[in-house]
Order: C-alpha cells, then sequence, then structure tokens
C-alpha cells in the first residue's frame, strides 16, 4: 500500500509532492500579510494552518496527476529515456547501448529483449526493459551504491513532472490572488504591502508561465536517465568483481 502523503515525509515526498504544491500556495499565504496587523499572531496562524491544509490536499491530489502528465510525455518521447536507450533500433550509439544492456542485465538478472523479438513484439520487449530498469533500481536501492545520488535527480524528476501537472490550477490561483491582493491594497490603504506582494505574484508568474514546461521536465528525465546507467554500470561493475573474487 502506498503511503499517505500526510504522513511521508521523506526526501521524495518534501521534493516532488511538498514543493509544487507549496509553491502553489504561496500566492494565498501571502495574503496574509493585510491581516497582521489587525489579527497580529491569531490572523498569521490561521493563515498559516488554512495553507498548510491546502498544500497537504494539492500534495495529495497531484501524486495521480503527476502520473497523467507523465504518460502524456512519455508518449511524446517514444518510450522513457532509460527505454529508449536499451532499445536497439532508438538513435543510441551501439556501443554505448551494448555496455548499458549488459550492465542492465547483471544487475536486474534480467534478459533483455534480442533485437527480433523487439521487432515482433515491440510492445513485450518494452515491458521487459521498464520492467529491468526497475528491478535494476530495486537492486540499487538494497546496496546503496550510489543511491543518493540516483534518488536526488528521482526527486527533482518529481518535482518538474508534478509542478506541469499543476501548472493549469497553479496560474488560476495566482491570477485570483492577483485581483485579491489588488482589491484589499486600495480598500485597506497598504500599497506598500500590496506592491510586495505583486512583485511576487511578478516572480511566480514568470516561474509558472516560462520555466514550467514539458521541455523542463524531458530535460529532467534525461538527466535521471543518464545517471541511473552511471550507477548501474557502478554496481555491474562491483558484480563482476565479486565473481572474479
Amino acid at each position: 500500500m502506498t503511503k499517505s502523503v500526510f504522513s511521508g515525509w521523506d526526501a521524495y515526498a518534501r521534493k516532488a509532492l511538498w514543493g509544487p504544491a507549496g509553491i502553489t500556495v504561496v500566492p494565498a499565504l501571502a495574503l496574509s500579510a493585510y491581516w497582521v496587523s489587525d489579527f497580529a499572531w491569531i490572523g498569521t496562524a490561521a493563515s498559516l494552518m488554512v495553507s498548510l491544509g491546502l498544500a497537504a490536499c494539492i500534495a495529495e491530489w497531484v501524486r495521480p496527476l503527476g502520473r497523467r502528465t507523465e504518460k502524456r510525455l512519455v508518449s511524446s518521447w517514444g518510450g522513457l529515456p532509460t527505454t529508449r536507450a536499451l532499445r536497439r533500433f532508438d538513435g543510441v550509439q551501439p556501443s554505448l547501448r551494448k555496455q548499458r544492456r549488459r550492465d542492465v542485465e547483471a544487475v536486474s538478472g534480467r534478459r533483455l529483449p534480442t533485437k527480433s523479438e523487439e521487432r515482433s513484439n515491440p510492445i513485450e520487449a518494452t515491458e521487459r526493459y521498464e520492467q529491468a530498469v526497475y528491478s535494476s533500481i530495486a537492486r540499487i536501492r538494497e546496496t546503496g551504491i550510489d543511491v543518493g545520488r540516483l534518488n536526488a535527480e528521482n526527486a527533482s524528476y518529481g518535482f518538474r513532472r508534478n509542478a506541469r501537472a499543476l501548472k493549469g490550477f497553479a496560474l488560476a490561483v495566482l491570477a485570483s490572488t492577483t485581483f485579491a491582493n489588488l482589491y484589499l491594497a486600495v480598500i485597506k490603504d497598504q500599497m506598500l504591502v500590496g506592491v510586495i506582494t505583486l512583485i511576487l505574484q511578478i516572480f511566480l508568474a514568470c516561474f509558472w508561465g516560462i520555466v514550467v514546461r514539458d521541455q523542463w521536465v524531458t530535460e529532467q528525465a534525461e538527466t535521471y536517465a543518464k545517471r541511473f546507467f552511471i550507477t548501474v554500470g557502478i554496481e555491474a561493475g562491483k558484480e563482476l568483481a565479486r565473481q572474479r573474487s
């Protein structure tokens, strides 16, 4: 059973789930500055509790959204980067592909599809490649070889993927809070707070509108794949050394 995000405070959950959710609710939290002078710490505490609850709900919601976004992106990529790097009919340097296939087979304990198997049943071949990658990751996590760096790249990928999944919702929150900010700045005559909050909202608009794009996710997916094959190569070398000793 998957652990709920409400109790999952591991490194991956903090970055990949709570990170995008937290950035999404920041504009709403910023509006609490208008009530600090009226209600002191009570207003701030209430705003923090509401924002934390909203962030927790979004963090739980973003998991399936992220998977749907990943499915769409993988379709446009022609497969996961780790899978494409192992296929015989993708544009990978033959010698590099051969080494990667050998390493994955050694670490996962699974035989990868042959050229004829891949040609005759590409769907089944893709599933076998993915299972070999999953088995390799499980083996790496057991041995702890370079696992910290691989997990860090995975968390970065999860953050980008989930941020991309939340982009539409986050922009809607940002737009509504921007109008609320301008309205409150006028009726409460707190123009300094309004200007500071507006600067924050402009910064977030640039982040969501310019940075959070499909290519941003694609770049990190490729980075993760490169780190995966480096880590698998290290583990395969240790396995070969154990066999020789």
